[in-house]
């Protein structure tokens, strides 16, 4: 993809924060989903071995 010099540095458009908005919201939500997979591992590991 080729980037044209009097676009590179200019404000982002609406959609470009959009995109932005989204991604961040899909990384947040993939984090909190591992945290709870992974604190539910670690208590199910605690009732196994005490």
């Amino acid at each position: 993809m080729r980037v044209r010099s009097e676009h590179f540095g200019a404000a982002l458009s609406t959609r470009e924060k959009i995109a932005l908005g989204v991604s961040g919201a899909i990384v947040l939500a993939t984090v909190g989903y591992w945290v709870v997979q992974i604190s539910d591992v670690i208590s199910a590991l605690k009732m196994a071995y005490g």
